[in-house]
């Protein structure tokens, strides 16, 4: 499942709670680190073929989804792993426009933060990279013992065949030198570039693609291994990621945008790295695989230009979204990116021609490739205790705890102690009060392709690590539709979650003796639920029953009241979905009028920020989208989103860390997840 804009910012507010210098008081957890840098290892390859080496760590330790940063090409977003900093500070971007040198730049290694490798080396410690090349000359170099850099080439059975001489003391070619470490280095790093070579060249449903994932795995059992034959096994912990995912593209979408910018009133050229626009270019397109950066000048620079050129784009088929300067920063990209950074629309790419007939090919660099697996296990890392929202920023700092050592100096990231044994109160205080929470309207889990699939819902909600879910359009033994299933209890025991439902619709059996046929809402929630009730909402004439469905929560001692709702839509006509969300929000607000404890409200509110029937909610409550989101937020339709109608509110006395829509077609809506901070005991009721 793919997360959308927002997974940036629900990382950087959760920096807050542990600060990247922290150092451990005591021995350091791990007296080696070795980290494992698979390029373009999409989330969606894991299951696709055996992999007992991963699995192990797994069991031996967590498996997260972790974000990387934007955009998501690979030396911004590895120099993000390097640096534990975002590209606003680290100052790594691709494929823009430089006016300085006044020609387009692809990728560089340019970097303008301390590495984690440099951060060791002035602690004493010893590194070696096996062409985990954002550190060379950052920290490690060819010809250094004791800060090794290596590049072997080939493929990942060729570099683990150099890290396996690095850890048993053997002579290595390093730049043209033969040379041996003084000691197995405290730090190892080794990177393959081969599935993204493959996701690239073949596109991420590649057949070929579960049997270089089998192979990967049986070289990351060779590296293991090898750690037990030296004697470090135990002593050892291991880190395993990737800088971005991959999607599919096809065909090109670059003709589509210039022309979009010349209907505008503009001349728009295409100019790709090393390239320089002719003078008369007024916004030039750098196209970079998923993206397309734009940077605008003469006359396009004007505010009414760039808002044109903006809605211009916006309004393709092709697109999927347009970033402006503001997302940028919010998403703490690079100030070197254009004034627009525009995201095609699978089968789309920013690519010079189409695919031949009948294949695919694979591109990143959007919010889409965000996702990416990362594995944690061994020495200093508890088992089975997965990181809360990790980002590729908290590697560096990870690695710098983990060997008992400062986090980078421009680090931003934080390291994961809630999967360290070493969590301090402070710490478990802080991670205690943090709520992650969704929801989602199912439409009875038929999804965007018409197929029924509960089972698609349960693996959305589980992937995105929720503690509370609000869901609308739930089926309870409904009908054929849903196949009388009790969808509710279903997900609840799926998911291992309790559950409370409110039937809004309540109508006898089909069959005498079956269960009563249910619609309405349901409340699933990791933590103990004492008590519920479902109160009907008014409305007019023959339209559909509405409700709101309370759920008081134990949040680990906290009492938490959870709401849960779905808005009457504009049926029969606008004006009376209009009249008959009024009277619901002010039934809705009403209810709440007592409550003096930290509380929520979700659901699909059939009406879009700005709708004056949903003030009331404003002026009483936080949208969670506007306080920790990027970007406009939509969640209807799931394949083509132009509307935000779908909300989680909670109390001004809650801090949102951030808010996002994942990416699905379970369903005809997206979902909406916000990790907020409860305010401490004592505020609570």
């Amino acid at each position: 499942m793919r997360r959308a804009v927002a997974a940036v910012i629900a990382v950087l507010a959760l920096l807050s709670l542990a600060p990247a210098s922290a150092l451990a008081d005591v021995r350091p957890p791990a007296e080696h680190v070795v980290l494992v840098d698979w390029d373009g290892f999409d989330p969606s390859y894991l299951g696709t073929a055996p992999t007992p080496n991963l699995d192990s760590l797994r069991r031996r330790g967590s498996l997260s989804i972790a974000s990387s940063t934007y955009h998501t090409i690979s030396n911004p977003a590895r120099a993000s792993m390097a640096t534990g900093a975002y590209p606003e500070r680290h100052g790594n971007a691709a494929y823009i426009f430089d006016p300085v040198a006044g020609r387009a730049q692809g990728q560089s290694r340019f970097l303008a933060s301390e590495t984690i490798a440099e951060s060791l080396a002035a602690a004493g410690k010893t590194t070696a990279s096996v062409q985990w090349y954002m550190v060379q000359d950052h920290g490690t170099r060819y010809g250094d013992p004791e800060h090794l850099y290596v590049q072997p080439g080939g493929s990942f059975e060729r570099r683990v065949d150099a890290a396996i001489e690095i850890l048993n003391r053997r002579p290595v070619n390093s730049g043209g030198q033969m040379v041996t470490v003084p000691k197995i280095p405290d730090f190892l790093a080794v990177y393959s570039s081969d599935l993204d070579g493959l996701g690239h060249d073949q596109g991420p449903s590649s057949p070929a693609m579960p049997a270089l994932l089998a192979e990967h795995d049986r070289q990351l059992g060779r590296l293991i291994q090898t750690t037990k034959d030296v004697g470090i096994y135990e002593d050892t912990a291991f880190l395993l990621t990737s800088d971005h995912g991959m999607t599919e593209w096809t065909r090109t979408l670059l003709p589509q945008v210039t022309a979009a910018i010349e209907a505008a009133g503009y001349t728009a050229e295409v100019v790709r790295p090393g390239q320089a626009p002719t003078p008369a270019a007024e916004a030039i397109v750098v196209p970079g695989g998923r993206i397309g950066d734009v940077t605008l000048r003469g006359d396009a620079r004007r505010s009414h230009a760039r808002r044109r050129i903006e809605r211009a784009l916006e309004e393709l088929p092709e697109v999927q979204r347009v970033h402006d300067e503001g997302d940028l920063r919010r998403m703490r990209a690079s100030d070197k990116l254009g004034d627009l950074v525009v995201e095609a629309r699978p089968p789309y790419g920013f690519v010079d021609q189409d695919a031949p007939p009948g294949q695919s090919r694979g591109v990143h660099g959007s919010v889409s490739e965000l996702e990416v697996p990362l594995f944690m296990a061994g020495a200093g890392i508890e088992r089975g205790e997965r990181p809360h929202r990790p980002g590729l920023v908290d590697i560096a700092p990870t690695i710098a705890r983990l060997l008992g050592t400062r986090a980078p100096q421009d680090a931003q990231g934080r390291a994961l102690r809630e999967s360290m044994p070493d969590r301090d109160d402070d710490d478990d205080d802080d991670r205690r009060r943090v709520v992650s929470m969704m929801t989602y309207n199912i439409h009875h889990a038929q999804g965007a392709d018409d197929r029924l699939d509960l089972d698609r819902i349960a693996e959305l909600i589980r992937s995105q690590d929720v503690h509370v879910v609000g869901l609308q359009e739930v089926d309870r033994h409904w009908s054929e539709r849903s196949e009388f299933v009790d969808q509710a209890s279903y997900l609840a025991e799926a998911l291992d979650m309790h559950v409370v439902y409110g039937a809004n619709l309540d109508q006898d059996p089909l069959t005498p003796g079956a269960p009563r046929r249910q619609y309405g809402t349901a409340i699933l929630s990791r933590y103990p639920i004492l008590s519920s009730e479902n109160t009907l909402l008014p409305k007019l004439g023959t339209s559909e029953q509405r409700g709101l469905l309370e759920a008081l929560i134990d949040v680990r001692g906290t009492r938490y009241r959870f709401y849960n709702t779905h808005l009457q839509h504009n049926s029969p006509n606008a004006e009376s979905g209009r009249a008959q969300r009024t009277m619901q929000v002010e039934a809705i607000v009403d209810e709440m009028r007592e409550e003096r404890g930290p509380h929520a409200l979700v659901g699909d509110l059939n009406a879009e920020p700005g709708a004056p029937e949903l003030q009331p909610l404003h002026q009483r409550l936080a949208d969670a989208w506007a306080a920790g989101g990027i970007g406009p937020g939509f969640t209807l339709s799931s394949t083509a989103p132009t509307r935000r109608i779908d909300y989680v509110f909670v109390t001004r006395d809650t801090r949102v860390e951030g808010a996002y829509v994942p990416q699905t077609i379970g369903s005809d809506h997206l979902p909406v997840v916000a990790d907020v901070t409860l305010p401490r005991r004592g505020d609570d009721d």
